[in-house]
Order: structure tokens, then sequence, then C-alpha cells
């Protein structure tokens, strides 16, 4: 009796190690295949951006925007090539086409991140094609804009962009991912950002896809992060065990010494304007370059109650302290472009239509020199 009675435990005890071996599979797969990149990013079902596409023709209603695909030293590059209803990319995977560009006249490069490139519109709905429109002379303007990018991503964005097109002037637009990627670079490494707080990080490491950052939790996972105390345990357990013991911050932890983070956001920012400064006018890059600071629906003065509903506190105040540790000569703030207006523009914290481009396309060129000179 005894002896069957070992035999038995015995199999359970091998039974209960296989089914918590293909339990742990099963999660480490789902984990693996939801942090992984899939070679694409589509922006999501048009219903929960809150836009109504059928009286916005700036949306359409497939909302698959753009390919991604990882690249050695840039965080994520467009893919070359690209044709959908939505958009087109060139062979370097930029959203312009080459074959329009005339000689005969200026060209101006812009650099930035989605909200450049413009994820939720049309080409003809984008900064740079709106700046086309606005400037009263031809003026060929290029999309350099790719999403995730902020300037420690656009210095090579911009040697890279000087290689193959002849460019008189250069705009960056910037802001919303100088905090963005400091956010995401906290969420791995807390205070030991070593480098960071000297450089930046001019693409995203990839394994910092661990499970405290949302936007690649496993699905089936979500409910431990925020319903307990054991749930933001088990959370930290499972971090442990399927990423090696790699410690991961609260974005929270900011909120303790917000001035702390946003002297070290706009010292990183200040120090890429310095380096791409540098090279204006030198052989090959262009004459002139223009620095913006992004508004974004935090610095929006009046915001609809849609708007309202994007609010963060940690990303609000980091934006509207940034801002006031930015004090280099070349950077043009013009956060305030939407000021007093009340409808909505954003659909989500960075992100508007047609109709807030062209106010930014149309303030770049009464605030640039060299646009305001050529194109009023």
């Amino acid at each position: 009796m005894k002896f069957l009675k070992h035999h038995v435990n015995l199999l359970l005890t091998i039974i209960s190690l296989i089914f918590c071996g293909l339990f742990m599979g099963f999660v480490a797969l789902e984990i693996l295949f939801s942090t992984r990149d899939k070679g694409y990013q589509v922006v999501g079902p048009i219903e929960d951006l809150g836009v109504d596409w059928k009286k916005e023709t700036v949306i359409k209603d497939n909302a698959g925007v753009y390919d991604i695909t990882p690249h050695p030293w840039r965080w994520f590059t467009l893919k070359p090539n690209y044709d959908s209803d939505l958009t087109k990319t060139n062979k370097f995977g930029y959203r312009f086409n080459i074959d329009d560009i005339d000689e005969s006249v200026p060209t101006v490069a812009i650099f930035g991140g989605s909200t450049v490139y413009s994820i939720l519109t049309s080409v003809d709905y984008a900064i740079p094609k709106l700046l086309e429109k606005s400037c009263k002379k031809p003026i060929n303007v290029l999309n350099f804009g790719v999403a995730g990018y902020s300037t420690s991503s656009e210095i090579g964005a911009f040697m890279e962009a000087v290689r193959h097109f002849d460019i008189d002037h250069a705009v960056f637009y910037d802001g919303v991912n100088e905090i963005g990627r400091y956010i995401e670079a906290y969420q791995v490494y807390g205070e030991d950002m070593g480098a960071y707080e000297e450089i930046g990080f001019p693409y995203d490491p990839m394994y910092y896809n661990s499970l405290p950052y949302r936007r690649y939790d496993p699905e089936f996972l979500l409910p431990l992060r925020d319903s307990s105390h054991i749930g933001r345990i088990i959370w930290r357990v499972l971090n442990k065990v399927f990423y090696g013991g790699m410690h991961s911050y609260d974005e929270r932890e900011i909120e303790k010494d917000v001035v702390k983070h946003a002297k070290v956001i706009a010292g990183i920012y200040q120090q890429n304007v310095d380096v791409i400064k540098a090279l204006e006018g030198a052989p090959k890059f262009p004459s002139t370059i223009d620095f913006f600071w992004q508004t974004n629906v935090y610095l929006k003065g009046k915001r609809s109650e849609e708007e309202k509903a994007f609010h963060n506190d940690i990303e609000s105040a980091l934006h509207h302290e940034t801002i006031k540790h930015i004090h280099h000569k070349n950077v043009i703030d013009i956060s305030e472009v939407f000021t007093g207006i009340s409808e909505q523009l954003f659909y989500d914290s960075a992100h508007v239509g047609k109709k807030g481009n062209e106010l930014v396309a149309q303030e770049m060129i009464k605030k640039s020199k060299f646009l305001s000179a050529y194109c009023q």
C-alpha cells in the first residue's frame, strides 16, 4: 500500500511539474511575442481614438498607418517603400515623394517624431505638406519625422538626410518625445540611468519592454499591475523570472522631484541642440537650422472635455516644468500655439488633425527667420 501511495504521489508531482512548466512556458511565449517587434504597428481602432472619422476627413477608417522594423542604431525606422491608402514611404523609409522635389526652389527638411510624421492623418494634412501650402512661394518641405524620435535619434537621422539630399534649411520640432523617452528610461533604470543623463537614448534599448510597461503587457496579465499590492508583488516576481532580475521603476516616482527630472530632460535636449547647431553652415549641411519646442495636450490653454481625458499628472508636470528650464537662445517655444482654442484639436496627448497641424505650420513660418523671409 505504501509502495502504491509513493508512486501515486510521485506521479502527481510529475504531473504538477509538467503543468507548471507548460504554464510558465505559455507565459514566457506570451511575453516574448507581445514584446518583440512584429514588424508593424497600427494606431488602433478609430473608435478607440475618440474620433468621428465619418465627419473628420483627416482620419481614414483603416487605421493601419505605418510599418516599423528594428534598426541597429536607431530606435526603429519606418518601412521603406511602404504603400497603403493612408500613407506611403520612399526608399529611405521617410514620408515624402523624392520625385516631387523641385531642385530650382529651396528645400526644407523637418525632423521630429510621430507628430511631424503625422501618424493619424493623410500626408496632405501633415505639418511638412501644410508648410508647403502655407508658403507663398514654391518650396520643398521634406518629412523626416519618425514616430518615437527625440533629438537623440534625430542627430543620426540628420546626418543620414544630408548625405542624400541638398537641404537649404532644417527644422526640428520636438518636446513630447524628449519627455517620453526619459520616462521610459526611468521605468527601466530608475536613478541608475548612467549615460542617459549625459547623452539621452538614441534608440529604445528593446529590453526595456518589460512587464511594467503597459504598451507591451500581455493582456491576460494586465489585472495584476494595478489590482492590489499582492498583484504588484506577483508582477515584480514575474518580471524577475522572465527578465533576469532586471529592476523596474514606477514612473510615479518622478513626482517626488519633478524639477530635478525636468532639468535633466532640458539639459539633454539643449545639449543635442548644440550638437546639431554646430553643423549649421558646414559643407553639405543646411545654412540655417530652427528648433521649435512643440505643444501638446497638457500645454493647450483651453482643453475640450475629450482632451481632458488624455491628461496624465506626471507628464503634464514634466512638460510644464521642462519648458521653464529650456533657456537655449536657438530654441523657439511655440507650445502656446493653441492657446485660446477650446475646440478639440488633439486625438491623444500629442497628435492633432489638419487644423492643428496647419496652425503649427503657420506659426513656424512666422517665427523662423528663414521661412518668414522666404514665404511671406
